[in-house]
């Protein structure tokens, strides 16, 4: 929802619960929360992101290592275990966090040319 959107936007990012963890539905929307959370914080050093500053290294290679845990996290998840109610709430953090990373990206091609 877009109560959820601003709440995750203002969130800050918390560690990788892991999804071998999840074990019902609240705990599973708080693993998506957790990713949403996680990703919003990766766009938001994106946006600010300069590649001549060597000092942004440290930070850009401490999000890529969590975004791959995250990766192999939600590889895990195996559908039978959440009710077409978890997915969708997975597939609509999965949009906005589609939609961020589409205008980063957008942004940081501008700047490119």
């Amino acid at each position: 929802t877009k109560d959820n959107q601003t709440n995750n936007e203002a969130a800050p990012a918390q560690e990788n619960q892991g999804a071998g963890t999840i074990g019902n539905s609240a705990e599973f929307r708080k693993w998506v929360d957790d990713y949403e959370n996680f990703m919003n914080e990766y766009v938001s050093f994106m946006e600010n992101y300069n590649p001549t500053d060597y000092s942004q290294i440290a930070k850009y290679t401490q999000l890529l290592g969590e975004y791959s845990k995250w990766v192999a996290d939600t590889e895990k998840l195996d559908e039978k275990n959440y009710s077409a109610e978890d997915w969708a709430y997975l597939t609509a953090a999965e949009a906005r966090v589609a939609e961020k990373l589409a205008n980063v990206s957008g942004k940081m091609i501008g700047q490119l040319q």
